[in-house]
């Protein structure tokens, strides 16, 4: 059987079409298959490392003794940096939360929860979340290095306070690669 141009187009067009189809009401992608499956996971062990991280990070508190004896308990909201930190991962468990139930949603039902007009709120949404936790773990990173820096080998009990303040941002960071990944792989 010969066919001519025109049917060959009006095949292509109407397999591609077909699968845009598709990728709309989220039965698979160009690689064939589902990628709210793949994002899952992301979002889960990016749940898990913020909530570590919010956890060392509140319960971080030392107590030191000035050179005319009055004790001051040292917490995390005594700095800036370390507000916006667990500031940012508050909103990050809270996004990472709504996003997972909307992925649960999506596949219990099979309709995506807002539509087709959900998709350009969703990428954004992902994008600005990963930047805000990316900047958190900066700010974090920033504050105890620049301060174990300053102290030197002065005092042990805020070197301890500032290693941990880097322990909780390394986590908050491991949040932020699960969550940029996953980002990636979602869009």
């Amino acid at each position: 059987m010969n066919t001519t141009p025109d049917m060959y187009i009006s095949n292509k067009i109407e397999y591609w079409w077909s699968r845009q189809e598709e990728r709309r009401r989220g039965w698979g992608s160009a690689a064939g298959f589902d990628k709210s499956k793949e994002s899952g996971s992301g979002f889960a062990f990016t749940s898990i490392c913020l909530l570590i991280s919010l956890v060392l990070i509140i319960i971080n508190t030392v107590t030191t003794v000035d050179d005319e004896g009055h004790e001051y308990q040292i917490r995390f909201n005594d700095f800036y940096a370390y507000r916006y930190l667990v500031a940012s991962a508050v909103v990050g468990i809270a996004f990472t939360l709504t996003r997972s139930a909307f992925d649960i949603f999506k596949v219990s039902t099979g309709n995506r929860l807002g539509g087709a007009g959900f998709y350009l709120l969703d990428f954004y949404a992902d994008k600005v979340t990963s930047y805000l936790l990316a900047t958190g773990a900066a700010a974090g990173f920033g504050l105890s290095v620049d301060l174990n820096r300053a102290l030197g080998n002065d005092s042990s009990s805020l070197t301890d306070f500032l290693n941990k303040g880097i322990v909780a941002a390394s986590i908050f960071l491991v949040g932020f690669v699960f969550s940029a990944v996953s980002s990636v792989f979602s869009s």
